[in-house]
């Protein structure tokens, strides 16, 4: 059959139309429709390979094919393969569950039409996880009555594949029924931070292989420890005698770790917290930076702010340093 046109219509190829019988279902969104085989004169890209590439001709065929598709084929494979070493990609409404899953409905689920190219019926949202070699680790230490918790919780839903470590030292205190007015005896002091310290690495330790996010460190303990001394080679000699347990969990483990202050210069009494007064509270901050010091850890400090600011700052960090994991 043959079709006479003007001179300068515009002719627009159907390619919905075109080869429908190439595919099981040529309507569905599905990138390994292309994926078979490999002949000459494709680029080097998977899509276009085997006997189906006729149905595959994004920059056009013959000689009037695209003169720019060998250097787009170049940057697109360059900038997909630095995006995909950086980012896995990952349905926006199945955040609350870990990305690294084996199966998730993103393009399973895409539903498409045709215009003059297959679109997306509607806009299709998706986060970006950064990739680390390790697990991410992010541990909030700090003072008692400065949000850690509560930071915590906030900060869950914006890492889901982060499990969470929380009141540890709550716990202990209960199991042990201590009360507040006992901490003023050293020796059930001094107790009670060992047995934080060993609760708090075991916690750690058995999410050694996962992603976390905890509201109390290993520095915590041995910051209040030191809180207490007064006799400066005591302090050292204290931090040194647990260095290579803490080194070995978050500088070889590389951890991020933040050091969260108080929010104003009052401090909560919640029942079994010890009381602070101000300069209390100005030299357990400083028992804090003695032992993070010491021992090398670098840390980033969260200070003023709302939940929602310290949140941000958190995450900016984060997606700052993830990377050099």
């Amino acid at each position: 059959m043959s079709i006479s046109n003007k001179a300068g219509t515009h002719i627009i190829v159907n390619l919905a139309r075109m080869n429908l019988g190439e595919f099981d279902r040529p309507e569905k969104f599905d990138p390994s429709n292309h994926l078979n085989g490999r002949d000459e004169g494709t680029q080097g890209c998977p899509a276009a390979h085997g006997a189906k590439s006729k149905t595959f001709f994004p920059f056009g065929k013959g000689g009037r094919g695209c003169v720019g598709q060998n250097l787009a084929w170049l940057e697109m494979k360059a900038l997909m393969r630095c995006f995909l070493q950086t980012y896995t990609v990952f349905d926006a409404q199945q955040a609350a569950s870990p990305p690294d899953m084996a199966n998730h409905s993103l393009l399973a689920e895409l539903k498409t039409s045709w215009e003059i190219a297959q679109q997306p019926v509607a806009p299709v949202s998706v986060r970006l996880w950064p990739r680390c070699k390790a697990p991410l680790r992010i541990l909030l230490c700090g003072p008692h009555a400065s949000g850690k918790t509560t930071l915590l919780h906030a900060l869950l839903p914006k890492y889901p594949a982060c499990k969470g470590i929380s009141e540890v030292a709550r716990r202990v205190m209960k199991d042990g029924n201590i009360q507040r007015d006992q901490l003023e005896d050293p020796t059930v002091f001094n107790d009670l931070q060992e047995s934080i310290f060993m609760s708090q690495r075991e916690q750690e330790h058995a999410l050694q292989e996962r992603s976390f996010i905890s509201d109390r460190s290993l520095i915590d303990p041995l910051a209040y420890k030191v809180w207490r001394m007064w006799d400066d080679d005591t302090k050292v000699a204290e931090v040194e005698n647990k260095r290579a347990l803490v080194c070995d969990e978050y500088l070889i483990k590389r951890a991020l770790v933040f050091l969260v202050l108080p929010h104003g210069n009052d401090i909560m009494d919640v029942g079994i917290r010890l009381e602070s007064a101000t300069e209390e509270m100005k030299s357990l901050i400083e028992a804090f930076r003695f032992v993070l010091g010491l021992l090398e850890i670098p840390y980033h400090s969260i200070d003023e702010g709302s939940v929602d600011e310290r949140v941000m700052n958190i995450e900016q960090f984060v997606a700052r340093n993830a990377m050099r994991y």
